[in-house]
């Protein structure tokens, strides 16, 4: 049965929310997240520890030393678009590449010197090199004001991607053009984008430093994008909530994967075949039906919903 068929009132519509509800009640637990069942918060909560106390359970499953200290909340936001920007591909490999980065640093005085120096690791489409202009164009937001300082008020969540992309390509065009990238990075690498400035977008960068960034002004789902603004807008057990006050929880949208895609249409949340961002709006507004003032809470629930159906599925074809 489709969501737009159903009233609140109606048996169909009762079941499931329940469905929904209870499994966002299972599974939106700080405990939920471990070695066990990965997720790039894994590594986020290995910062955000003496920040966030609710997640100390998962912390300390997960890491040998704990920070003694918590970033600021500026320097804990740029660590988590870090972990949102590189989340795509194998979860595993993803934790694990997310934990071998520096991340400690940023936020650090001499953070710059000292990304400038490091030798990166590469993951996937993003070259050494896009990794250490991502990190050094997060240190230098850092150095004024922060992620924070692209948010505009009452602007909806894609004005707000877009505010954040612009600025951190902004930020990126600067590392380029500094002293500090003839250190860093090689000729070759600066000449191919510093050929298509102005920085106005993604497009003028590496094909793997745009890959990672992304656009807004495309049909892209934007998924890891959403994923970061519900990281920053929401808070339980598992959602930080450091934005809270920036943005509502009620204006989010759904960080819709391929997965998430599917198991929407099978439970009638979803018409649209295409994976992209109007697929995204429908499945946000008809979750809004269930929970209007916060319909994302259902992103961890959706997902394992759709875990439990292919583990059902597998179970009966054995």
């Amino acid at each position: 049965m489709s969501a737009y068929a159903l009233t609140p009132r109606s048996k169909a519509f009762r079941t499931l929310q329940d469905l929904l509800d209870s499994n966002y009640h299972a599974h939106n637990r700080s405990n939920a997240i471990n070695y066990d069942n990965p997720d790039p918060l894994l590594i986020l909560y290995k910062y955000a520890k003496p920040l966030h106390n609710t997640h100390e359970s998962s912390v300390a499953s997960m890491c040998d030393v704990a920070p003694k200290s918590a970033p600021d909340s500026r320097t804990l936001s740029a660590i988590a678009l870090v972990c949102a920007l590189f989340a795509y591909g194998n979860v595993r490999a993803i934790v694990g590449f997310l934990d071998s980065l520096p991340l400690g640093m940023l936020g650090e005085r001499d953070c710059l010197e000292y990304f400038a120096r490091y030798e990166f690791p590469y993951y996937r489409f993003q070259s050494r090199e896009d990794v250490k202009l991502l990190l050094l164009s997060l240190a230098r937001i850092l150095k004024s004001g922060g992620l924070e300082r692209a948010l505009v008020p009452n602007s909806s969540p894609l004005e707000q991607i877009a505010h954040l992309i612009a600025l951190l390509c902004q930020s990126a065009a600067g590392v380029l053009e500094s002293s500090l990238a003839r250190e860093c990075f090689s000729p070759e690498y600066r000449a191919m984008s510093l050929a298509h400035a102005p920085f106005l977008d993604s497009g003028g960068f590496s094909r793997g430093f745009a890959f990672l960034i992304g656009s807004a002004y495309g049909s892209s789902p934007l998924k890891r994008w959403n994923m970061f603004l519900r990281w920053m807008v929401r808070s339980d057990e598992i959602d930080l909530g450091i934005w809270q006050g920036l943005l509502s929880p009620s204006d989010l949208l759904l960080p819709l994967d391929t997965h998430t895609h599917r198991i929407s249409r099978e439970l009638g949340l979803l018409r649209r075949a295409s994976y992209d961002i109007r697929a995204v709006f429908e499945v946000s507004e008809n979750l809004a039906r269930f929970c209007p003032h916060d319909p994302i809470r259902y992103d961890f629930a959706l997902y394992r919903i759709g875990q439990s159906r292919r583990f059902a599925k597998t179970k009966q074809a054995k």
